[in-house]
């Protein structure tokens, strides 16, 4: 058998290039061939990867198509299990390893997607190969397994340290923050003596946070610490040591008094206070209505100090014994 043949011994010819490109920048090739990489929105998620295969004696094996298994790993040794990508080239007849004059050149992840490697690490390659038959007959994974050189790397180029563009909050798109954790979702420290947050629609101003604490709403220079340019409206109470109206004050559906208990004010209703009705107020205070109030139906008593003018002349009769009073 072929695999038979390949020993230990196999050497891995690997290719190390550096290529100056036309624009004077320096594109390096992987120990693995991969090509020349250019910064792109998407690129072919990929490694170029060729080799030789020689026989005890040094030979170039024989032309065939060949059983091979690829392997990743995070350490240098360790059972074959411990890989955290395998790609296999041989379970399907037309995914198997092509060989001509020892050499074969392949493209790791067209099987056995590489997307969810993590590349921002040191990684080390392992190949076993199983011979050309019909069935493959493995005689172990090749001793020591190839360390990723730093351009496979570049795999992370997609993302910034290792975290994928999609975690990011775009500035020309719609984007969502979500998480869940225990610290604080968005800190903004403003160390300079611009303001520390702006909010608008169409250029017109929603939200601001100035640099001295002020925040405004609808207005670009707030004043206080909350400064409100038009209406606002609270559905809950409002605690404040001061409230300062400079035009209308409306609070609720006010039809009486104001009533503050433990620092809350709210509205009294007159009718809980005994006093009268504000429709009814102006009767009680127009003279025209107490000069037209007669005590004629009113009788004299103690708890009634009201008295009839005819009544008092009789009275004062009775106690003159003839002498005249006037009342007038």
């Amino acid at each position: 058998m072929v695999n038979k043949i390949i020993k230990k011994i196999i050497s891995i010819t690997l290719a190390f290039a550096t290529v100056i490109s036309a624009t004077g920048m320096t594109t390096l090739f992987t120990p693995f061939g991969i090509g020349p990489l250019t910064v792109e929105a998407a690129f072919n998620k990929q490694i170029n990867y060729q080799g030789k295969l020689m026989d005890s004696s040094g030979d170039p094996v024989a032309d065939g198509v060949y059983h091979m298994m690829f392997r990743l790993y995070t350490s240098p040794t360790g059972a074959t299990t411990s890989n955290i990508w395998e790609e296999n080239r041989s379970a399907v007849a037309g995914n198997r390893v092509t060989v001509t004059n020892g050499l074969f050149s392949l493209m790791l992840g067209s099987t056995t997607a590489l997307t969810g490697v993590d590349f921002n690490q040191t990684l080390y390659l392992g190949v076993e190969v199983g011979g050309s038959g019909g069935s493959p007959s493995w005689d172990g994974e090749m001793s020591p397994r190839k360390i990723l050189g730093s351009v496979p790397a570049a795999f992370v180029a997609d993302t910034l340290d290792g975290l994928d563009s999609t975690e990011f909050v775009r500035t020309n798109a719609t984007s969502t923050i979500a998480t869940s954790s225990s610290d604080t979702v968005l800190t903004i420290d403003q160390t300079g003596s611009g303001d520390v947050l702006d909010l608008r629609v169409g250029g017109n101003n929603l939200f601001k946070v100035s640099n001295n604490g002020n925040v405004g709403v609808g207005t670009t220079t707030p004043f206080a610490r909350l400064s409100v340019a038009g209406s606002g409206y609270f559905d809950a109470n409002v605690t404040a040591t001061n409230i300062t109206a400079t035009g209308t004050l409306t609070v609720g559906s006010l039809n009486g008094l104001l009533s503050g208990t433990n620092g809350v004010v709210g509205a009294v209703a007159t009718s809980s206070l005994g006093l009268p009705l504000f429709s009814d107020l102006a009767n009680y205070l127009s003279l025209a209505n107490w000069y037209s109030t007669t005590t004629d139906g009113l009788d004299e008593g103690v708890t009634n100090l009201y008295y009839t003018d005819g009544r008092v002349q009789t009275y004062l009769d009775t106690l003159s014994k003839g002498y005249f009073f006037s009342t007038t």
